[in-house]
């Protein structure tokens, strides 16, 4: 099996709504929204949304509505009994990722829950929504929507939104400290070299795993190789495994590698599993939180990791925190042991 599969391979493409026509549940106008089934009882405190451009006076865009309502598997309802929760932000003029705090919205377990961002006065002046993105982590298209789908309405939700298989560009923070959404609005490709590159992932996993080699989601003619480094070893240090038995795509490109024998990592271990070249490409490439980032978003970022990147043979100083490798790691079987629990040591919900 694989493991943190990307989406797209390439760069994607945004899904997006201009907030310039009046939103009014059961009324009309333009609105995107996110649907939720929380499997516990858990308390909303944040409510993060993006905006990638306004048009007209960004100071005019001074209250976005949120709501939170509840509804059936096809559409919030949109009489005063189904609101739970509702409120403006100011978004002060600002695009990327934009955090409601100081929220405290009480969700029932196994309740359908509808997260809806919109503009009630808008116009000539309003703010465009980034809702949805084809670049996600395990976000297999048939089944990344099913925890926090994402949609959109321009009638106000008197007809059902039109709904993406893929998770929400929302994300919810919980008293719990879970989170639910994708952070990733964007990819990138990064500089041609022939640096190290690949996933650091510092938390290791909460079990022990046995590991085959790793893929680029894009091919590239330049790839040579697979290394794991363990724990603070450089990228002058001794690789702790590796290989060179190249894989390939159906048109022949080379996607990645596998060890030379299967290795056994280790559990609550950091590795750094990345990508050896024989001369400079741009693989693999980044999916990125963008402006706005910070520790909820980064915390969707399975077991604490990202994009990790070498300098030269010295260090890992060109590391990107705010983004994730375009990757997938193969492998071959978990290690039994006693006590249990999941794959990934990772803080989330969904």
């Amino acid at each position: 099996m694989f493991i943190f599969g990307a989406a797209r391979g390439g760069s994607g493409a945004a899904s997006l709504l201009g907030l310039d026509s009046n939103y009014v549940a059961g009324t009309g106008g333009d609105a995107v929204c996110g649907r939720l089934v929380p499997n516990a009882n858990l308390t909303l405190n944040n409510i993060y949304y993006n905006i990638s451009s306004y048009t007209g006076t960004a100071a005019n865009v001074n209250d976005i509505n949120w709501e939170v309502r509840i509804g059936t598997a096809t559409a919030p309802g949109t009489t005063a009994p189904d609101l739970v929760a509702s409120g403006t932000h100011n978004p002060a003029s600002a695009t990327g990722w934009i955090n409601i705090s100081g929220l405290s919205v009480a969700l029932t377990g196994g309740t359908i829950y509808w997260i809806i961002i919109g503009d009630a006065d808008g116009g000539a002046d309003f703010a465009t929504v980034l809702f949805s993105h084809t670049v996600g982590v395990n976000d297999d298209p048939q089944t990344a929507g099913f925890s926090f789908a994402s949609g959109s309405t321009t009638a106000g939700f008197t007809t059902n939104p039109t709904m993406l298989s893929r998770r929400a560009n929302l994300l919810l923070v919980f008293s719990n400290g879970e989170s639910i959404g994708s952070p990733f609005v964007a990819s990138a490709a990064p500089s041609s070299t022939t640096n190290r590159r690949g996933l650091y992932l510092p938390d290791g996993f909460v079990a022990s795993l046995k590991v085959l080699g790793w893929d680029s989601m894009n091919s590239s003619g330049n790839f040579s190789g697979v290394e794991l480094f363990k724990g603070a070893a450089g990228p002058g240090d001794a690789a702790d495994a590796s290989g060179t038995a190249l894989t390939y795509d159906t048109t022949g490109g080379i996607r990645g590698a596998r060890l030379s024998a299967i290795k056994t990592l280790d559990a609550n271990t950091a590795y750094r599993f990345v990508f050896t070249y024989s001369s400079a490409t741009t693989q693999p490439r980044k999916a990125q939180i963008g402006t706005g980032a910070d520790a909820a978003l980064r915390a969707q970022m399975f077991g604490g990791g990202y994009y990790a990147e070498a300098n030269g043979t010295t260090n890992w100083s060109n590391d990107d925190i705010d983004a994730w490798p375009m990757m997938a790691i193969t492998l071959v079987d978990m290690v039994a042991a006693a006590g249990g629990g999941p794959l990934v040591g990772g803080r989330l919900v969904g």
